[in-house]
């Protein structure tokens, strides 16, 4: 396993290293046809120079929302290659954690995060979610709510989110399993209120629902979710509401956190709207990435990037870390 992860390493490092060399070539070919005087050959050696600036993102599993997201962007990039300059490639990754890590080393120049990942990477939070601080990440964009859904059997006699109390839970993901411990802080409770905790991912996180080796699962991801829909297959489920004073107090201090609804009939068996919380992914930075850089991707992800009704986010939602000053300049220069 550690060939695979220091080769995955090795090829982002290997992209970036051999993209500045390219710019570098190009620039140095400039220069000596100009003093040749060729202007003809050196215009096309400068437009070349200048067209391309090459960017990474860093998503997750392949078929996962964040890597979706991540192509549908690096897609638009692409297709307006020759308009912006700029060329897009998705680095796959473990997740919102590992997007964070290589951000702050420097290995990607962009990253897809959840909101409170993002917050804790820029302010450091070692408690709940094991990150080390990195002053340099900026917030460019808001994409899309990932809805906590809470996914018990039919037949199950857990009906209320305080039903859990006592159970057997199942946090797979390590971004699940920080924010689900912050949003659970809001009712006064930390881990020792269940019975245990699992971390099963895939089909054993399936199998062990239906088969009652474990009372709920707990996943935090964009409507729709890929586990409700894979255990709904498997077995009868229904999802918990989550909604109350706990949630309206976390939301209220916490900008990355959202009421939110899934709505009835997204999935076999749950007609009714389901009341929860939400936390926001969002697009992240370092402030290393120059202004221009971020103000066309703001410009043209606001245009093509259609993940939301325009509107529904509130100015602040999903801003957890200093605003990048591309992104700050295109807000200001669109409102």
């Amino acid at each position: 396993m550690s060939f695979y992860i220091y080769e995955y390493y090795s090829l982002v490092r290997g992209y970036r290293v051999f993209t500045k060399m390219l710019r570098f070539i190009q620039k140095i070919l400039y220069y000596f046809c100009l003093l040749l005087q060729y202007p003809i050959i050196c215009t096309l050696i400068l437009n070349d120079t200048k067209a391309t600036e090459y960017i990474t993102i860093g998503t997750s599993a392949s078929g996962s929302g964040y890597n979706n997201t991540g192509n549908n962007i690096c897609r638009i990039l692409n297709h307006n290659r020759d308009k912006l300059d700029i060329r897009c490639k998705v680095i796959e990754s473990m997740g919102s954690k590992e997007n964070a890590e290589l951000l702050r080393k420097g290995e990607i120049d962009f990253a897809i995060l959840q909101a409170d990942w993002q917050k804790s990477s820029f302010y450091g939070n070692s408690d709940l979610y094991d990150i080390e601080k990195d002053a340099k990440i900026r917030f460019v964009t808001a994409l899309y709510d990932e809805e906590l859904a809470i996914i018990v059997r039919r037949d199950s006699k857990i009906n209320l989110f305080q039903d859990l109390q006592g159970k057997i839970i199942n946090i797979g993901e390590t971004g699940t399993r920080a924010t689900f411990q912050s949003i659970i802080q809001y009712y006064g409770w930390d881990k020792k209120v269940f019975t245990g905790i699992r971390e099963l991912h895939g089909e054993q996180q399936v199998s062990a629902l239906c088969n009652g080796s474990v009372d709920a699962i707990a996943t935090i991801s964009g409507t729709p979710n890929k586990v409700v829909e894979d255990v709904s297959r498997a077995c009868e489920i229904k999802l918990i509401q989550v909604d109350g004073n706990a949630i309206s107090a976390l939301t209220s201090k916490h900008n990355e956190f959202r009421s939110a609804t899934i709505p009835g009939g997204t999935y076999p068996g749950i007609p009714n709207n389901i009341n929860t919380v939400s936390v926001l992914a969002v697009l992240s930075t370092s402030e290393d990435v120059s202004e221009g850089t971020v103000y066309k991707i703001s410009e043209i992800l606001n245009k093509n990037l259609n993940m939301q009704k325009k509107g529904e986010f509130q100015q602040n939602d999903g801003k957890t870390a200093t605003p990048h000053k591309g992104a700050v300049k295109f807000t200001q220069n669109s409102n």
